[in-house]
């Protein structure tokens, strides 16, 4: 009986020691992989501590990204086309694998028309599915009906959700008279949410609810409008709206915009001015985009 209860107890120390150098290993391995996501175009560097100097980069799919850099324990990649890559990173120390996906960034723009005190209204829609955008910066090019070139402006949009239109005023010094059809709008630069930030964006534009006192309608004395926006989303939503205005014949005269943070389940009450009587704005409609910043498990 004495030497069964020993060889019981001996057979569950080593159960007990396996499982845990299992547990160890799987736990080692997670730590040296990631998952990211990246748009063709986009550059993006990695900063290895731990694997020691980096010997050697190979990929599963050498179309779908490549090496630009390597300084030390820094690799530099740039997307190159929309597929899937696994980039194997070999160091001094030990090897770290990113398996990488790279989409195509579908994102329109033009400019939309000039407003009465000499600015322009340019047009941002983001087709891209899935596709979420921190910021991206654009080049605004004005040209003349023979096209000729007039001025450039730089301009950004943050916080583009997937599906979403954004308008903006590009303000310019001079009062050009430039042909709408032949000016451009010229994507600069874009940023993204890759995972290496330790977060995940979620699209939650649908969960926020608008609720608008004064139906869309200003009246002559009108000074300003007040609405309120409810965050249904289960987390704190970073917020970003523009109020349209519009004038007798529906056409935009002027954008406002506002940035909110609300927490979940909570709402945001805000006062916008009513564009000055030169603008014309005899309507509005309120439009939100919203997204919920998640930690990645």
């Amino acid at each position: 009986m004495k030497i069964g209860k020993r060889l019981l107890l001996s057979l569950l120390i080593l159960v007990i020691t396996v499982s845990g150098i299992t547990v160890r290993k799987t736990e080692a391995a997670e730590l040296n992989t990631t998952t990211d996501l990246l748009f063709v175009g986009q550059s993006w560097n990695y900063n290895f501590q731990r694997i020691g100097l980096i010997k050697k980069v190979t990929y599963s799919n050498k179309k779908v990204a490549e090496t630009t850099e390597i300084a030390s324990t820094i690799l530099y990649i740039k997307a190159k086309a929309a597929g899937t890559t696994t980039i194997t990173v070999t160091g001094s120390k030990y090897t770290y694998k990113i398996k990488l996906t790279v989409k195509k960034m579908d994102v329109t723009a033009s400019v939309y028309k000039k407003l009465s005190d000499g600015s322009y209204l340019y047009k941002v829609k983001n087709n891209t599915k899935d596709g979420f955008f921190e910021e991206i910066n654009f080049m605004i090019v004005l040209r003349d009906s023979d096209g000729e070139f007039l001025d450039y402006f730089n301009d950004s949009i943050t916080g583009l959700t997937p599906g979403s239109t954004v308008y903006s005023i590009c303000n310019t010094y001079d009062d050009y008279d430039a042909d709408i059809k032949r000016s451009t709008v010229e994507l600069d630069d874009f940023t993204t949410d890759p995972v290496t930030t330790g977060y995940k964006y979620v699209n939650c534009t649908a969960k926020m609810k608008v609720t608008d006192t004064k139906g869309g309608v200003v009246a002559p004395s009108d000074k300003d409008i007040k609405f309120n926006i409810k965050n249904n989303s289960s987390d704190r939503a970073f917020v970003y709206g523009q109020v349209i205005w519009y004038n007798d014949n529906g056409e935009i005269v002027f954008v406002s915009d506002f940035t909110d943070e609300i927490s979940s389940k909570k709402s945001e009450k805000r006062t916008m001015e009513v564009p000055g009587e030169e603008y014309g704005a005899v309507s509005y409609s309120i439009s939100v985009r919203a997204f919920n910043k998640v930690m990645v498990k």
